[in-house]
């Protein structure tokens, strides 16, 4: 069965969001779990801040079960949801937390995590609270942060999309873990999207 799109709210990233779901659709069980690290801090049709309502839409549709975590813009998201998605507004949870920490709370196998925090620039202010963990040097956010997950999240035919992140290079959100992952039994797989705002979509085999 195909997904179907019809009444979506206005989301950006079209192409490839709808791609990736309906690649989790294919191969889902029961009651899929969605994970989004690092919510919308804006609305813009363009492109920008809008997977939250991806991930609502397919979730009332296909009885998902989307989980978000953000440090601070999370009355942000709902806020979207509830203006351009109002049916399943109250569908995701959210929670106001350090991802870092909140990562090892789940314990569960993840079908999708969606990986949209900060970018991997040591400069970043985002850094500056996370480096007083590290004094010697600034490591990589997304590989610091993937092991706080219990390898039992990641079974499989998991799925994991990095916004930001170009596909042939990995510049981007993904420059130093997804190298990482593919060493370590995930695969690439070709996502259709838009190259101005590129994403990668990983599995793990």
């Amino acid at each position: 069965m195909s997904v179907e799109w019809t009444g979506q709210p206005p989301f950006g990233r079209d192409i490839s969001l709808k791609h990736t779901l309906e690649i989790l659709d294919a191969r889902r069980g029961p009651s899929p779990l969605i994970i989004e690290v690092g919510t919308s801090e804006s609305y813009s049709p363009n492109g920008l801040g809008n997977a939250m309502l991806a991930f609502a839409f397919y979730a009332g549709r296909y009885g998902a079960r989307v989980k978000s975590v953000d440090v601070n813009c999370i009355d942000n998201s709902k806020a979207i949801l509830k203006q351009y998605c109002p049916e399943y507004a109250d569908l995701p949870e959210f929670f106001l937390a350090d991802a870092f920490d909140w990562a090892p709370t789940i314990a569960e196998p993840i079908d999708l995590v969606y990986m949209d925090a900060s970018f991997e620039l040591s400069c970043d202010p985002s850094y500056s609270s996370y480096a007083k963990r590290f004094a010697d040097t600034i490591p990589s956010w997304y590989v610091e942060f993937f092991k706080r997950f219990s390898p039992a999240c990641f079974n499989r035919g998991a799925l994991m999309l990095f916004d930001d992140t170009d596909p042939q290079t990995y510049w981007g959100k993904g420059v130093h873990i997804i190298p990482q992952l593919l060493s370590q039994g995930w695969s690439k797989i070709e996502l259709r999207g838009e190259p101005v705002f590129p994403m990668v979509l990983l599995e793990k085999v």
